[in-house]
């Protein structure tokens, strides 16, 4: 059986505090967590660095759950 290669793939993702329903957000790779923020804008800007280094593409979660279009930083 062929293992599957890992996706080229860092994700920004919500991840509240216990008790909270919104808030902190994470910036993740392969299930390893990269880094913890309070605020989602400096998680994409997080996320947009660690692409440009791997030449990975960065998805993008909102609030609802669902991931919005991903995209391939320059």
């Amino acid at each position: 059986m062929k293992k599957a290669k890992p996706s080229k793939v860092i994700y920004v993702v919500c991840r509240p505090s216990p008790g909270q329903s919104s808030g902190d957000w994470c910036v993740r790779m392969h299930g390893k967590i990269l880094s913890h923020h309070r605020k989602k804008e400096v998680a994409i800007k997080r996320a947009r660095i660690e692409a440009r280094k791997r030449d990975y593409s960065v998805m993008i979660q909102n609030k609802n759950g669902k991931f919005s279009k991903g995209f391939t930083p320059l």
